[in-house]
């Protein structure tokens, strides 16, 4: 098993903190659209047309080239319903999740991640 290691985060312009993580989930949470969450902006597709999440996959590559363990979920490709995504990361017990949220998804989002922060306190 790696050890972990250091990450800063910047939470805001003017507050960083630093944490130990090893595994590391990458998200592009569920919704009841067909969620676009990329390229700085948000937008349901009037299709069923999905880019892939090149912002999240950009940031895999760099971690695991650090020797992170990274994991990916993508929830609007899968299709994955909300509780089992909860329960996924729940058995995962990453130490860090990075995500994309978007405005058009901003509510289902935050509900979303209240029910993380529920079963992954830390």
């Amino acid at each position: 098993m790696r050890d972990k290691r250091e990450i800063q985060i910047l939470d805001s312009p003017f507050y960083q903190r630093t944490i130990m993580a090893k595994k590391i989930l990458f998200l592009n949470p569920p919704g009841n659209d067909i969620y676009i969450r990329d390229y700085y902006c948000s937008k349901v597709s009037k299709a069923y047309y999905l880019p892939q999440p090149v912002d999240l996959l950009m940031q895999i590559g760099y971690f695991a080239d650090k020797g992170y363990e990274v994991f990916l979920i993508d929830a609007i490709v899968d299709k994955t319903p909300f509780q089992q995504v909860i329960e996924q990361i729940k058995n995962m017990r990453p130490d860090l999740i990075i995500t994309q949220c978007g405005a058009v998804s901003f509510e289902e989002d935050n509900i979303f991640f209240k029910k993380v922060k529920e079963v992954l306190p830390y």
